[in-house]
């Protein structure tokens, strides 16, 4: 299930981003390609839990983790509601 406010968070997500980790690329869940062919990857889902989001449910949240190298090295939840 991907909604407009999925894509949208991820559009903000990525602005946000992008100029402070410039050395990362920046992979999105809702992007319809995906290229995993880099050293440094920033990983988001903009909206973990779509389905409880969109039936005003409160059991969702934001993701974003980080890889280099192929080893994990970040990760954080925001959970807003």
């Amino acid at each position: 299930l991907c909604t407009q406010v999925d894509i949208q968070n991820q559009a903000i997500i990525n602005g946000a981003l992008t100029p402070l980790f410039g050395s990362y690329h920046f992979q999105g869940e809702e992007q319809k390609t995906w290229n995993l062919q880099h050293d440094k990857i920033l990983f988001c889902d903009p909206i973990d839990g779509t389905y409880d989001y969109s039936h005003s449910g409160n059991q969702w949240g934001i993701i974003v983790g980080a890889l280099e190298y192929g080893t994990p090295t970040a990760g954080t939840v925001f959970q807003p509601a």
